[in-house]
């Protein structure tokens, strides 16, 4: 079977990576390979879902290799999507007059995208066309975040269009069917696309599974990460509350809201659809997607839509080869689609060929594949008959012009593939730096309980201390006290003869208090007053149990300012070990 007739499609999507190796056999797509790594981050912080892919891809291509064309899907919350309708016109000016719209419709200059488009419907006198684009910057750190991972890509597809694919394969042996709605509900957004005999469309909406994590942790004050765990255990069954549970029933309302939420988006695109559609919509929904796996999602849409609601599910249009366990593509036919949309191009004709690959990285990747021929072709012009050379004096004159071409192309091919290299070597620095900065995200939790606690002491201060004989109430003298400024400084402790070198966290704060018993107009202050407010403030922080006490080496920074009653006290005290941040 040839490299025409065989693929890898890296799926990158925002909670899971996958690689699958497809070929074709008798019209039907044959699962050659599927290797599947759920991402562990925190799904709210979209900077370190590079850094989990990456590892993920790098652990798949330790033990795999790709075949054939390698297709990489961008995932859907890297992509800007935009519908515009040009004029029908030649093939000719067809591009001039969608990159027109193009550079109208995005945000950005198209200098900073790397965009592609796709013609999905027509009337005969203007056609609809979806474009796809990825800021530059983007583009270039995903393609170099797959090179990184040992994959070189021969092109970028953008999700968003392949789940039109996907349902053409599922129906590529029956009529032409009624309008249909196809919903594929991922992480971060919600893909709708509305397919009808004479085309389809696209609408992204932002809104997904995190939807409800996120519902249920502003419900519960359960962090994002701890929501998306019992979110995941009580939809799959692996998490059992008891009837009426708190947990239970916050998670019922998130899992509603959603629906409700999306089914409000999909009602107002329906508007639009029958609008264009002569009052037709579609006689179906059809559901995909991890985020719709919510139990009960499929029963509440169809109720809020007043229409059927299937699962698509594509598993049985797709033979598993020898060696491929089916229960792996049973478990994962839910994340599928995607890919399946794009490994139809080896069985469905007239795929249009999308790319969001810089050119720029596209021409060093031909470049560097090339040069193992060009390589060859020198060292054959190299050992050629001399005596042959010698005869032929014009050929040889020509042939020696056309040895140090080669080696001009080797030379510039040498060059490109030491940029390359260097490129990999720098994705390899910002990881290094990303998995360092990745442990102070972490630990921001750490930050909240720091802060609740050292407002707690402040606020204790504050407290009502009694009520005077005309019921008025009484408060502590030290009641006037506020934090003006707060960092943390790190500070290595060098060894000693009984402990390692260790780095320790400092946390110096600048409190300001108001002491009403000197005026303010006066420069005298009070020290008495003032080294009493300091002894108790120092006492609230300690019994907040998060510091050692006072650095050795820092001392109290007092300024009395211009006004003597609003002094400021700088105070540097040492965490301990187990409270760093």
């Amino acid at each position: 079977m040839g490299s025409n007739a065989i693929k890898t499609i890296i799926n990158c999507g925002t909670t899971q990576v996958s690689v699958s190796i497809f070929s074709e056999d008798a019209g039907t797509l044959v699962l050659e390979k599927l290797v599947v790594e759920n991402l562990v981050y925190d799904y709210t912080e979209q900077s370190e879902w590079e850094l989990a892919a990456a590892g993920a891809l790098r652990t798949i291509f330790s033990s795999m290799k790709p075949k054939g064309e390698v297709v990489v899907i961008a995932p859907g919350h890297l992509l800007l999507t935009k519908n515009v309708k040009v004029p029908q016109v030649e093939k000719s000016r067809q591009k001039q007059i969608i990159s027109f719209e193009a550079q109208n419709n995005f945000p950005f200059p198209l200098g900073e995208l790397v965009w592609d488009s796709q013609v999905i419907s027509s009337d005969g006198v203007e056609e609809e066309v979806v474009l796809f684009a990825l800021k530059r910057t983007d583009a270039v750190r995903f393609t170099n975040l797959m090179i990184g991972a040992g994959v070189t890509p021969n092109a970028i597809q953008p999700a968003t269009n392949l789940d039109v694919q996907a349902y053409r394969y599922l129906t590529r042996n029956l009529p032409e069917d009624a309008p249909v709605l196809l919903v594929n509900v991922g992480a971060h957004t919600t893909n709708l696309t509305f397919v009808n005999p004479n085309g389809f469309g696209i609408s992204n909406v932002s809104v997904g599974g995190n939807f409800v994590t996120q519902k249920l942790a502003e419900s519960t004050g359960l962090p994002f990460l701890a929501a998306e765990q019992k979110k995941l255990g009580y939809f799959s069954g692996t998490l059992h509350l008891a009837q009426g549970d708190p947990l239970g029933t916050a998670m019922l309302g998130s899992a509603d809201a959603f629906v409700r939420r999306l089914s409000q988006e999909i009602t107002r695109r329906l508007i639009n659809f029958k609008r264009a559609n002569g009052g037709v919509g579609p006689a179906k929904i059809l559901i995909s997607g991890r985020g719709s796996l919510l139990s009960g999602f499929a029963e509440k849409l169809s109720e809020l839509q007043r229409l059927p609601v299937e699962t698509l599910d594509l598993s049985a249009e797709v033979q598993c080869a020898q060696g491929v366990n089916p229960n792996e593509l049973e478990d994962a036919k839910f994340e599928l689609q995607e890919v399946i949309g794009e490994a139809a191009s080896l069985v469905l004709a007239d795929i249009p060929e999308l790319t969001l690959l810089p050119a720029e990285i596209a021409s060093e990747i031909d470049f560097k594949k090339k040069t193992p021929f060009l390589i060859a072709a020198a060292v054959l012009l190299a050992i050629a008959p001399w005596p042959v050379w010698a005869y032929f004096g014009n050929t040889n004159v020509a042939l020696k012009r056309e040895a140090r071409s080669q080696t001009e192309v080797i030379s510039e091919l040498k060059s490109r593939d030491k940029t390359i290299t260097q490129t990999s070597e720098e994705e390899e620095r910002v990881q290094g730096y990303v998995q360092t900065i990745s442990g102070v995200l972490a630990d921001r939790y750490v930050w909240n309980d720091f802060l609740a606690k050292l407002q707690n002491g402040i606020s204790f201060l504050q407290q009502q201390s009694g009520i005077n004989e005309d019921d008025e109430p009484i408060f502590k003298d030290d009641r006037h006290i506020w934090i003006d400024k707060i960092y943390t400084e790190h500070e290595k402790i060098p060894a000693t003869k009984d402990a390692p070198a260790r780095v320790v966290c400092n946390a110096v704060i600048t409190f300001k208090m108001l002491i009403p018993s000197v005026n303010g107009n006066t420069p005298q202050h009070d020290p008495a007053a003032f080294r009493l407010r300091r002894e108790a403030l120092f006492q609230t922080l300690m019994e907040t149990g998060m510091f050692e006490g006072r650095t050795k080496n820092k001392n109290d920074i007092v300024d009395w300012q211009s006004r003597a009653n609003v002094p400021s006290l700088t105070v540097t005290l040492r965490l301990k070990s187990d409270k760093g941040i």
